[in-house]
């Protein structure tokens, strides 16, 4: 592929959608509003699904003095 227009495309494309997002892929809506997308009920509970995971990884790893797991 050409040098130029495969750092295009890494600039411009999203290669990963992040994880507290992944709600939004099933979503019927093209585009979301701003004042939807803080108050969207589904994005919501999966973020605070990531935190509390993220949260429970963390306190296993002061518990036991093991180094965090990668995510993803």
């Amino acid at each position: 592929m050409n040098g130029r227009f495969q750092a295009f495309l890494t600039q411009h494309i999203v290669a990963e959608v992040p994880t507290e997002m992944e709600a939004c892929l099933d979503c019927d809506a093209i585009h979301c509003a701003e004042a939807r997308y803080r108050t969207c009920p589904r994005r919501l509970e999966r973020a605070a699904a990531l935190v509390a995971a993220d949260e429970g990884v963390g306190a296993a790893d002061r518990d036991h003095g093991e180094p965090r797991p990668p995510l993803g």
